[in-house]
């Protein structure tokens, strides 16, 4: 997931009129989505998990997950801004 959010950084921070880096960033983002959406955090642990321990592995699994959508949400500084204002932070931002 990290490799794909660093390879997503550095192909967006080409120009916009640079077609092969905005090539780059959409397969960036369609390999995160399988392996950082869902594939990992649900579906892989009930697979590896023992039959009677299925239930048990996706439930933690579950709750992994979105206890670390809520630290993610709760530790990002930015509360308090619109998307608008999120959006000009990055678009202004000297580095990537």
């Amino acid at each position: 997931m990290a490799s794909c959010i660093l390879g997503l950084a550095i192909a967006t921070s080409f120009p916009h009129s640079n077609y092969a880096a905005q090539i780059i960033s959409v397969l960036f983002i369609f390999l995160f989505i399988p392996i950082g959406f869902l594939g990992a955090n649900f579906f892989y642990c009930t697979e590896v998990a023992p039959t009677r321990l299925r239930v048990a592995m996706s439930s933690i699994s579950t709750a992994n997950h979105w206890l670390r959508n809520v630290v993610v949400a709760m530790i990002t500084p930015t509360m308090g801004h619109s998307l608008e204002e999120i959006d000009l932070i990055f678009r202004e931002s000297p580095s990537v």
